[in-house]
């Protein structure tokens, strides 16, 4: 049998074996991490001209083999500097929670100019009971023995709406076996959409072609329907596809309005048909004009250029793109992009946390893109460990100006530790950024730009 791409490669397990007592020792004993006691938790800037991620990191300081000769050296100021430093999702490091007033848009924002701070400080939301609002979702907290079910909120750009820092993304369960699920796995998609929402995720997205998710949502919505910001996509360039896609997304959702309507993989699009007389882009405002959708927005995997352009048009609600600190290095979504939507106001979600789910080598010899029939680990979990995940959100944390994350899940217990991760995790010092950043150049070229 062939050996996965990683088992093949001696430095990932390698790197895994660092990661072991969380990415901040892994980063330490490679001498990424000088003491940072002395920093402060970094807290998002109120413009868009400042904050980490401005601009590209140098490379990173030798290669795994170089630091595998020192790890033992390094072993205890790795340990002592993590301590110092706090690990994500600890007792005491989480950002503390504000007295919450109700989950309504009404909820104030967290920071000001376009920024906000509610990743980094709990807040807003009302605790809620583990049985939810039908007993539907009674004791899925247990299995975490979670402190709390208050997920800290942020403000969406202009749209001036509160949600919950972690949104529910759907297209894991709703693309599996090739978008024809099981019997069996469409009843847990059902099951877990609806406890997710009764756990307090409001951000639900979705898509066209996700498979049957947006028909396991339309049975959730029948019940939850106002609990929901919900999001779906188009995937298409032309006028007449978008208008055919949304009017079976409306249908299979059980709903005549969305909340906010994505022009999807816009890298991937033709803009010069996506935003002609004829093209998807003119459909989905109309959509908004007429109460459709209340906001509108698109998501991007791969081409800046395509994403500024967007941006650039000036009629852009919220924008979803890839940011982790290993596509940190590859793509300026994190960066100049993210810093742009700011300036704009527009609001900004994040996709890809984790690296995506793991994939076959693609193009660059990097990583590529493929549905699969089973359930696969991250490609953080791939080429680190699972014990990065909470620092995964640590870093979206400290991105100034991001409202939220968007992340997929397999199963009940992986939503259950994401809650959990999204209210405990706190963001990263100026010093761990910078660190975290050259740990994610040490994949980054393998990685390559597997979405284009």
């Amino acid at each position: 049998m062939a050996k996965r791409r990683d088992e093949a490669d001696p430095q990932n397990e390698q790197r895994r074996q660092f990661v072991k007592g969380g990415l901040l020792t892994a980063a330490a004993a490679l001498g990424f991490l000088p003491s940072c006691s002395e920093d402060s938790p970094m807290q998002p800037a109120a413009d868009s001209g400042s904050g980490p991620g401005a601009g590209a990191m140098g490379p990173s300081a030798g290669s795994m083999q170089d630091a595998s000769a020192s790890a033992g050296q390094s072993g205890a100021a790795a340990a002592g500097t993590s301590a110092a430093s706090g690990r994500a999702g600890a007792a005491g490091s989480g950002p503390s929670a504000r007295a919450g007033s109700g989950s309504g848009a009404a909820q104030g924002p967290a920071g000001t100019g376009g920024s906000n701070s509610a990743l980094a400080a709990g807040g807003g939301r009302a605790p809620m009971s583990a049985a939810g609002a039908d007993g539907n979702a009674a004791g899925m907290m247990a299995a975490g023995d979670p402190k709390s079910t208050v997920l800290p909120r942020g403000m969406l750009g202009k749209t001036g709406v509160s949600i919950p820092i972690l949104g529910l993304g759907t297209s894991r369960l709703g693309e599996r076996n090739g978008g024809n699920p099981s019997g069996a796995d469409y009843d847990s998609m059902v099951q877990i959409f609806g406890a997710a929402i009764d756990m307090g995720i409001e951000y639900v997205d979705t898509g066209a072609v996700y498979g049957r998710a947006e028909e396991a949502l339309g049975e959730v919505l029948a019940t939850r329907r106002d609990k929901v910001f919900l999001v779906t996509k188009l995937y298409t360039d032309t006028r007449s596809q978008a208008q055919s896609l949304f009017e079976r997304s409306l249908k299979r959702m059980n709903t005549d309005h969305v909340d906010l309507l994505h022009l999807h993989s816009a890298g991937e699009r033709n803009l010069d048909t996506a935003l002609g007389q004829n093209g998807a882009w003119s459909y989905i405002l109309d959509q908004k004009a007429m109460g459709k959708t209340r906001f509108v927005g698109f998501t991007g995997h791969s081409k800046e250029a395509n994403l500024m352009r967007m941006l650039n048009t000036d009629q852009v609600d919220v924008m979803m793109c890839v940011m982790n600190f290993v596509d940190h290095s590859t793509y300026g979504f994190s960066k100049t992009v993210r810093e742009t939507a700011i300036a704009k106001g527009v609001g900004v979600m994040c996709m890809k946390v984790f690296g995506g789910t793991e994939s076959p080598p693609g193009a660059g010899n990097g990583l590529g893109y493929a549905m699969d029939a089973k359930p696969h680990p991250s490609n953080m979990q791939v080429s680190f460990d699972e014990s990065v995940l909470p620092d995964c959100m640590r870093f979206i944390k400290t991105l100034p100006g991001v409202t939220g994350m968007v992340v997929g899940v397999n199963f009940m217990e992986e939503l259950q530790r994401n809650i959990q991760w999204a209210i405990e995790t706190a963001p990263f010092t100026q010093t761990e950024f910078d660190a975290i950043v050259k740990m994610g150049e040490t994949v980054a070229s393998r990685w390559a730009r597997r979405y284009g």
